[in-house]
């Protein structure tokens, strides 16, 4: 699919700023610059200039030797894909998860923020790996079924300690500590993923209570990502602009413009169209997406995304 082809690596990579902050469910709290990198075991890394303040997210990176430019407009639910080389863009609607998770700084309330035409229910306190976490009740129709899902809400960092879902399958989210990662203070926390047939799968990740966000995540099978170089401070509004004489395209026009620029380069034999996203890095991490292995299956949840 083109559209995946030609913004697959920014969303992953974006993912390091969403995805992999899913369990924390909340937002940047500070603008900032990074590079954001992800890496596949047997592959080479690849890397990102990222570019964040309340209102955007800016991905710069080259693919093929050639520049992409992403553009996320936060508060008009809208991504702009350049290519400067090329001369032209592309818009789209941005992806909702990324939306929502990008501007949920407060934290999940309750697990029904995220999810719409689903019901919550608060049941009360408890407290869960020696922190307070507000108990929910969720109940939504799929497929013809009323499903019900539990959350133990962290009352401090408003993530989810514990869910359980429909099918079995528990996910945790345990606090392991502190560690300095890429010179920034972070707390570890620990998320294990207990399938109804037993079998558990671990990751981790690095919390940064400063950003809000997690900046590292690391996974079974060596995947990691991460931001490194992070400089807090007020980005320059230009940055959030596309450059001055691009044109804009739609995916169809796009599709032609890459065929012909990497058939010429492979004299003639077909190649993956820029920004195609390598085999084996997982997919953005989090109930709802499908997620890593160690998420449940599709089809248990609300059809959030």
């Amino acid at each position: 699919m083109i559209k995946r082809s030609v913004v697959g690596f920014v969303l992953s990579v974006a993912a390091v700023l969403t995805a992999a902050a899913q369990a924390q469910e909340v937002g940047p709290k500070q603008p900032f610059h990074a590079q954001a990198v992800q890496q596949v075991p047997n592959q080479p890394p690849k890397v990102a200039e990222m570019h964040v303040d309340p209102h955007h997210v800016r991905m710069e990176y080259r693919m093929q030797g050639r520049r992409v430019l992403e553009i996320i407009d936060l508060d008009r639910h809208q991504a702009v894909t350049a290519f400067p080389d090329l001369g032209v863009y592309v818009e789209m609607k941005a992806p909702e998860n990324v939306i929502r998770q990008a501007t949920q700084g407060g934290g999940m309330q309750s697990p029904c923020d995220a999810v719409p035409n689903a019901t919550c229910r608060h049941l009360g306190q408890e407290k869960l790996f020696g922190r307070v976490a507000d108990k929910w009740e969720m109940t939504y129709r799929k497929d013809g079924k009323t499903l019900r899902a539990l959350y133990w809400i962290d009352r401090s960092r408003r993530m989810p300690l514990r869910q359980v879902f429909p099918e079995g399958t528990t996910m945790e989210m345990k606090p392991a500590g502190t560690e300095v990662v890429n010179g920034r203070q972070t707390e570890k926390w620990v998320m294990t993923t207990t399938r109804p047939d037993g079998q558990v799968i671990t990751s981790y990740q690095w919390y940064d209570p400063q950003l809000g966000i997690a900046i590292r995540e690391t996974l079974p099978g060596g995947y990691l990502r991460e931001l490194r170089n992070i400089r807090v401070g007020p980005q320059d509004p230009s940055l959030f602009r596309l450059p001055q004489g691009l044109r804009k395209v739609d995916m169809a026009q796009l599709q032609n413009l890459l065929k012909g620029q990497t058939q010429g380069r492979a004299g003639g034999q077909a190649v993956p169209p820029a920004g195609a996203p390598q085999t084996g890095y997982p997919p953005p991490s989090g109930p709802a997406a499908g997620g890593y292995p160690q998420q449940p299956p599709r089809g248990t949840y609300p059809n959030r995304y």
